[in-house]
């Protein structure tokens, strides 16, 4: 499905939005933008981003598998379906879609979930099986998980995901080649590379913006995680601990800096932080003010963004990107000697 917009005319002074239609609903509905007042000079196009959902239970984040391991989640009771409903209702009330990564885990133990998602209209990506951290596992591990992940959500579907993220942002420079893996299962793009430093993820050195992979003689689409430039680092602010810990103006400042240099944000979250009463484990003030600060926030402040902004599943947006950014999207390729350019033409993987 790709996203149709109509024009935005904008004078020196601020002015009304005229004529503006996004075409995000994969039933094929128009859905009215409903941005506002614009400040802009010249002619530009309203930028649509792409908003998701890493589908995790409560206990399922990677800093709590030192309390509560893989092994153990069956003896936690689960609080995920009435989050998701949670989440589902409200973008029903704004008229959004979007992208749920779903764990394999979560989809064969609670598959109302996925069908409930399913029937709203959102896109379904892979979040793998069991939420391991991809540097954590060899090749075949990976792969064989992968396996087990798609082999879920197609049954549960009746087709195949075409998108994917890794548990907390796990392909980094030493599990680049879970890029291969993912392109060899059919997976057509993933959003798990965060262009910043961090003791658990990131790669600070890697393309900010949407951009397609040369692997296996093929090709994968990536959509990095969200960051504004701020001098020589890359600043995250669009999802997770950022987006509870931060205050919405700095979110709405994030998105509006990239929209404005025609840039798409993505934004990511998780239906545990729609939950402010779940279960709390004991540990220290710091890691507590990290992993359950600002949970009351996360709705009000999603709301807020979802009247602000226009949103749309991230495959859809990613296409549109890569299709409007140049007729030949760049590809970067992993060789022994560095980055390495070559030409793709995105509708082509």
């Amino acid at each position: 499905m790709w996203l149709n917009y109509g024009t935005v005319y904008h004078t020196s002074q601020r002015i009304g939005v005229k004529e503006i239609s996004v075409l995000s609903d994969r039933h094929g509905h128009l859905q009215p933008v409903t941005e506002g007042l614009l400040h802009c000079s010249g002619q530009e196009r309203v930028v649509v981003n792409a908003l998701t959902f890493d589908v995790e239970d409560w206990y399922q984040p990677s800093n709590l598998d030192p309390m509560i391991g893989y092994h153990r989640w069956d003896d936690c009771e689960s609080r995920l379906a009435p989050s998701v409903d949670r989440i589902l209702s409200i973008l029903r009330e704004h008229h959004v879609k979007a992208t749920f990564f779903v764990l394999g885990w979560n989809a064969e133990r609670f598959p109302e979930v996925v069908h409930k998602i399913q029937q709203d209209g959102h896109e379904i990506g892979t979040h793998g099986y069991r939420h391991a951290l991809v540097y954590d596992q060899t090749p075949s591990e990976f792969a064989r998980d992968m396996e087990r992940a798609i082999a879920v959500l197609e049954r549960l579907t009746g087709q195949a995901p075409a998108g994917h993220r890794a548990a907390s942002f796990s392909i980094t420079e030493r599990s680049w080649w879970a890029l291969g893996v993912l392109q060899e299962l059919g997976i057509r793009y993933d959003s798990s590379i965060f262009p910043i430093r961090h003791h658990r993820y990131g790669m600070p050195h890697s393309e900010r913006l949407p951009h397609t992979i040369a692997v296996n003689g093929g090709y994968i689409h990536e959509f990095p995680i969200s960051t504004v430039r701020v001098g020589r680092k890359n600043v995250p602010f669009s999802g997770g601990g950022y987006f509870r810990l931060l205050p919405y103006v700095c979110i709405a400042a994030g998105i509006r800096w990239l929209n404005r240099r025609q840039q798409p944000a993505i934004v990511y979250l998780h239906p545990w932080e729609f939950d402010p009463h779940q279960p709390r484990l004991p540990m220290s003030r710091l890691r507590a003010w990290r992993c359950y600060g600002g949970l009351h926030h996360t709705e009000k402040k999603l709301r807020a963004l979802l009247r602000r902004f226009r949103f749309a599943p991230a495959y859809d947006v990613l296409m549109h990107y890569l299709g409007q950014s140049s007729s030949q999207s760049r590809s970067v390729l992993a060789g022994a000697g560095g980055l390495i350019e070559s030409e793709v033409n995105p509708h082509d993987v």
